[in-house]
């Protein structure tokens, strides 16, 4: 896991950077330790680590406080989420720290609150697993598809027809501890694409309500209570409402945070009295769970954050970093860009003409790789278990295995297959959208050394799309019609973006008119001569009206700016694959290039005053004297000739408001409006100002902020 420890104080033999140093000190300063300690840091930055130094440090020494066993020493607890991660910790415990392993157990966080349940009287029970499955109990998933059977008599339609909806959300709502269907229809439900109204909402509470009632007639059935896997928080915040719970342990490190329910975190700190450190990342949720820092700490506390990470080379940095451009998620920790790492190859991306290509390829490479190296280490991934099973017997010395369960672990050199997007996609219609861009980033930051990505089929996943091809070496000898799938994916996401960008600008300009009149209204108010009751009830409710105009125009003006960081990206993207030709689905308009101090030229009457343009531009961001306005008499005068804008290069835009029909140079055209639409691919970027009847009108402020937000000048001063 994470390998590296750095350059500061020696501990157990170790040494660590500052701020490694800094993150241990404060979880073991005894003057903290009521203080939980929150330590964040990307892949390869050593929380596992300091978090296996800390543990075995609060095992040593008595003094920091906490319940002492029968030999008088600490009842310290490492958990995490999944068996691979435990045993990882043991090992890290005995051979890199020297410690004994009985002085802190390791648990996975189901195993560890089962315990506490035991210990506190709650009873022996069944997780939903293999054994209750042997003894006919369906799991979540079986059932609910056992359920929508009958989804016409239920009502269910859409994404409540849709078993894994159903069974992400009734997990979703274990996870948060929602047992009250009132709470679940009035709370705020975010991080997913469908958004479910009241009925819906009652639909799923139901089925869910249907769910539990099973386990509990599958208990009475079996002798034995059974609890659903998300269900195990509830429980013990449940029972230790009821009962006098005692702690199980003086100090508990939580390891792998953001991969842990809302629930099952409440209910951890249930479980010690002393000390407890969270250790997580962000950026390598890959289950769906949300993740901000107050939500896990239960308090305010500011991480420690490890801005290094020392397991990946720049190159293999650099790629995982390209994807997290698209993030949106400001608590992510992609690492530092300036930190000094090794150099490495560039990882590839084969495009495999099919599987059983795909397969011997692998096996070729790594055959190549032992041979090179016979002790390295080398992991093979792949979305989905079948084709796991598949390459298991193939891949000799190789930890062949899920991208999920690949999570946490490192190898030398990684190769992840099957990234097609009929198995590479845990995203659909219905659930969150980053799902896909974290398991990718989590399977590129294994590689130490080196990292092979590989496709199968003629569809390769869209979030594949994400990777700059500046720090890829892409190999499509054997299929390059799926490198060239990738990239007509890449230009139609980037339309569609740029489609919610104008939409996002129509918005925001509708709420800065819509705070500016309230702003009249509210003036107005304030200066009339009117009884003083009805006065002061009329203002206070324009002041309520203001603050609303203002909270969207706020709430439209971020949406906007964050769709203008993911155009720079898009932008960035097509500058990387210049090399690379495509015909594109829909054709484009071919313009003029523009000079760097190109202006707008404004054609036509206006519904503002001359003297307000330079403040229009400069409200959007633009400067003040980018346009050149010519009027109505200005175009009419005779000295205007249509022609000479044909091929300039001196203009990134022009806008037509009011002109008039006769104009030098037009030749047989109707109108001006009508050459310049003829000759539109001749010109820089035109904008014609239109009523709904289709006849020019005098563009208002309105109107023009639109236009300058969707102008050339606007995508190039901006990057977008």
């Amino acid at each position: 896991m994470d390998s590296f420890w750095g350059v500061a104080d020696n501990m157990n033999g170790l040494t660590f950077t500052p701020a490694q140093n800094r993150a241990i000190q404060s979880a073991i300063n005894p003057a903290n330790m009521q203080v939980p300690t929150a330590i964040a840091g990307p892949a390869g930055s050593g929380k596992t680590l300091i978090a296996t130094e800390i543990a075995s440090t609060f095992a040593s020494q008595t003094s920091l406080g906490g319940m002492l066993d029968s030999r008088n020493q600490q009842q310290v607890f490492f958990v995490t989420y999944t068996n691979e991660l435990k045993r990882f910790v043991n090992d890290q415990l005995e051979e890199t720290l020297g410690h004994d392993p009985e002085s802190v157990e390791v648990s996975t966080v189901h195993m560890y609150l089962k315990k506490f349940l035991i210990k506190n009287d709650y009873g022996d029970f069944y997780f939903h697993n293999k054994i209750t499955r042997r003894e006919g109990v369906k799991k979540r998933r079986a059932f609910l598809e056992d359920y929508l059977t009958n989804a016409d008599a239920l009502g269910l339609t859409g994404a409540l027809a849709n078993a894994s909806f159903l069974d992400e959300e009734i997990g979703w709502l274990l996870g948060q501890g929602i047992r009250s269907q009132q709470k679940y229809l009035t709370m705020s439900r975010t991080g997913r694409r469908t958004r479910l109204n009241k009925q819906q909402r009652d639909k799923v509470f139901q089925a869910y309500v249907e769910y539990m009632a099973y386990l509990r007639r599958e208990g009475s059935r079996i002798g034995k209570k059974i609890i659903d896997y998300d269900d195990i928080g509830n429980q013990v915040l449940h029972h230790c409402e009821h009962h006098n719970c005692v702690p199980i342990a003086s100090h508990l490190i939580i390891d792998e945070v953001q991969d842990l329910a809302r629930t099952w975190i409440d209910a951890l700190r249930k479980t010690t009295g002393g000390k407890i450190v969270y250790a997580g990342d962000p950026t390598q949720s890959i289950y769906g769970r949300g993740f901000t820092w107050r939500d896990v700490t239960g308090q305010r506390v500011r991480p420690i954050h490890l801005s290094e990470d020392f397991r990946i080379t720049q190159q293999i940095y650099l790629a995982a970093r390209s994807l997290m451009d698209f993030d949106k998620n400001s608590e992510t920790e992609p690492g530092r860009d300036k930190q000094k790492r090794r150099n490495g190859d560039k990882p590839s991306l084969v495009f495999c003409k099919d599987k059983d290509s795909q397969t011997q390829k692998i096996v070729e490479l790594v055959a190549k790789l032992r041979s090179d190296n016979p002790k390295c280490v080398i992991a093979v991934a792949a979305p989905r278990r079948e084709y796991v099973n598949e390459l298991r017997g193939r891949c000799h010395w190789a930890l062949t295995t899920t991208l999920h369960s690949l999570k946490g672990l490192e190898a030398d050199h990684v190769i992840l297959a099957n990234l097609d997007d009929d198995s590479f996609d845990f995203t659909n219609e219905y659930t969150q959208e980053d799902t896909n861009r974290h398991l990718l980033y989590v399977g590129m930051t294994r590689a130490k050394q080196t990292l092979t990505m590989m496709t199968s089929t003629n569809s390769p996943s869209p979030v594949l799309v994400e990777l700059s091809a500046d720090y890829i070496d892409i190999d499509d000898t054997e299929n390059p019609e799926a490198h060239r799938a990738l990239i007509k994916i890449r230009d139609s996401q980037a339309r569609a973006s740029r489609s919610s960008f104008e939409q996002l600008v129509k918005e925001t300009v509708e709420n800065e008119e819509a705070v500016e009149q309230a702003k009249n209204e509210l003036q107005k108010a304030s200066t009339e001569d009117s009884p003083e009751s009805s006065t002061k009830a009329r203002i206070a409710q324009l002041e309520r009206e203001l603050k609303k105009s203002q909270r969207l125009l706020r709430e439209s003006e971020e949406k906007q700016r964050r769709q203008e960081d993911e155009l720079r990206v898009y932008r960035a993207r097509e500058k990387s694959d210049s090399a690379i030709s495509t015909k594109p689905d829909e054709p484009m308009v071919r313009r003029p290039q523009f000079v760097d101090n190109a202006t707008i030229l404004i054609l036509g009457g206006l519904g503002v005053k001359p003297k307000d343009i330079s403040g229009i531009f400069k409200s959007v961001g633009l400067p003040r004297d980018a346009f050149e306005h010519l009027d109505y008499d200005d175009v009419h005068s005779g000295k205007f000739d249509a022609r000479e804008l044909l091929d300039t290069s001196e203009y990134s835009d022009i806008f037509v408001s009011t002109t008039p029909h006769s104009v030098k140079g037009i030749g047989n055209a109707s109108s001006l409006a009508e050459f310049l639409e003829e000759n539109e691919r001749h010109l820089p970027k035109l904008k014609v100002f239109r009523g709904e009847d289709g006849v020019l009108k005098k563009a208002s402020k309105t109107d023009l902020k639109e236009a300058l937000y969707k102008s050339a000048l606007y995508e190039a001063k901006m990057g977008i």
